[in-house]
Parts: structure tokens; C-alpha cells; sequence
């Protein structure tokens, strides 16, 4: 408590952590900064403080463990303005090649390059790529087609500049982590966020097992995963 007011199931979860781990470097793995952000607020609201605790989204703690790569500018990571850039030469060059069935008569295409952008990273973040794609499993076959057509010729581009999205440093970091490497941190996870095989494989690669379920309950408007695929210890406020 402080100021005499009950905390919630969530900061009570993380001051739980806090006290019980003083010294430990812990780190809350968060879907952005501004959620993070969001986060360390509350807690110096509900706490007044907070001892070795952090947050981080995965992406920033793969760039961590691929920083050396990095620096030796064996690629980039891309970023969005030149993601959307590539996306619109790429369109540009299939309609001049007049390669599309569903777009063939979309002129604002265009206009929906972000959030074509964000298609394409979130399946690729699950692990579709273009190689894997089915147009059939589309609600329509064409447009799947058109997706398809879109994804292999970015994938192409970004091989060809050495450039890579959050999908490809994921990847990377997963397979550049040794099996065997010592982490004292203590990992959190929020429980109402859905990760894909891949990016559980890094959690656990990244922390070594030492990664606990923070009990949530509903932060910010969002309920804890129903069916929760993590054989984790969860973290709860003792009451």
C-alpha cells in the first residue's frame, strides 16, 4: 500500500518481485516503450520507487545480442519510412508490369502502404513468409495471390540491401545466443501478451529459464491470455 490505498493485482505482483528480489536485475518485457513507460509510472505511484527494474521490448533485447553484428555493418535494421519506400517501387513496378488480379484497378493501394507494412510484419513475425504463404487461405485467393506476389519481390529487396525487419533480428538473435551463457536477470512477462514460437524460443534462450508470469489481471483494458501456453511460474500479489 501507499498513502493507505490498496494496490492492484499488478503493481502488487511486481512490488512482490521487488521485495523478495532486492538486488536482482529484473527486467519487464513490454509490447512497446510507451507501455513501459506507462508501467515504471505506476509503480513510483503505487511503490514510491523501484530497485533494479527495467523495461524492454524483445526486439531491443535481440538488438542487445546481435550488437557486434551491428557495428560491423554486416546489415541494418530497416525502419519504417524506408519499409513503406520499398513497398510503394515494389507496387509501382507490379502495376507497370500489370501483375495484379485483386489490385489490378486499386488506386489507393497507395494509401494503404502502412498498413500493408504491418501486415506483412506481423505475418512474418509469426513466421509466414512469402515462401510459405497460401493464397488459398485467403478470403479471397486472388488477393492472397497479390500479397504473395508483394511479400516475395520486399524479401527480395531487403536480402539485396542488407537490410533486415524485427522478424530477421529475432532470428538472428535466437540462433546467435549460446545454449550455455550465464544470466543472473529475472525476466518478466506479462501475461496478457501472445508471442510467436520463434519469440518464445529467444525468451527462453535469452533468460535462461529465469522468467516468471506477472499476474495482470486486466492492464489496460486487456485480459490475461485465457489459455496461457507458458509452463511458467506466475507471479501474484499475496493478499
Amino acid at each position: 500500500k501507499r498513502g493507505g490505498k490498496p494496490m492492484n493485482q499488478f503493481m502488487g505482483s511486481i512490488a512482490e518481485i521487488c521485495k523478495s528480489h532486492p538486488l536482482t536485475s529484473k527486467v519487464i518485457i513490454v509490447p512497446n516503450y510507451h507501455v513501459g513507460q506507462e508501467i515504471l509510472k505506476s509503480i513510483v505511484l503505487e511503490t514510491g520507487s523501484w530497485i533494479n527494474l527495467k523495461v524492454a521490448t524483445l526486439e531491443n533485447l535481440a538488438r542487445e545480442n546481435i550488437s557486434s553484428k551491428l557495428s560491423r555493418n554486416e546489415f541494418q535494421v530497416i525502419d519504417d519510412k524506408v519499409a513503406v519506400a520499398i513497398l510503394q517501387k515494389i507496387i509501382l513496378k507490379l502495376q507497370t508490369e500489370n501483375k495484379f488480379e485483386y489490385f489490378k484497378n486499386d488506386d489507393s493501394l497507395n494509401q494503404l502502404l502502412p498498413l500493408l507494412l504491418s501486415s506483412i510484419n506481423e505475418l512474418r513475425r509469426i513466421g509466414i513468409t512469402a515462401d510459405v504463404l497460401c493464397p488459398d487461405c485467403f478470403v479471397s485467393t486472388t488477393k492472397g495471390r497479390d500479397i504473395k506476389q508483394i511479400m516475395v519481390r520486399y524479401q527480395e529487396e531487403l536480402r539485396k540491401r542488407k537490410l533486415i525487419d524485427t522478424a530477421d533480428v529475432i532470428a538472428i538473435a535466437t540462433s546467435e545466443i549460446p545454449d550455455c551463457e550465464q544470466n543472473d536477470t529475472m525476466f518478466l512477462i506479462l501475461d496478457y501478451m501472445d508471442f510467436s514460437p520463434q519469440e518464445r524460443k529467444l525468451l527462453h534462450k535469452i533468460s535462461l529459464g529465469n522468467l516468471l508470469l506477472l499476474d495482470s489481471e486486466t492492464i489496460f483494458g486487456i485480459e490475461p491470455l485465457s489459455e496461457p501456453y507458458w509452463d511458467l511460474k506466475r507471479v501474484s500479489a499475496k493478499t
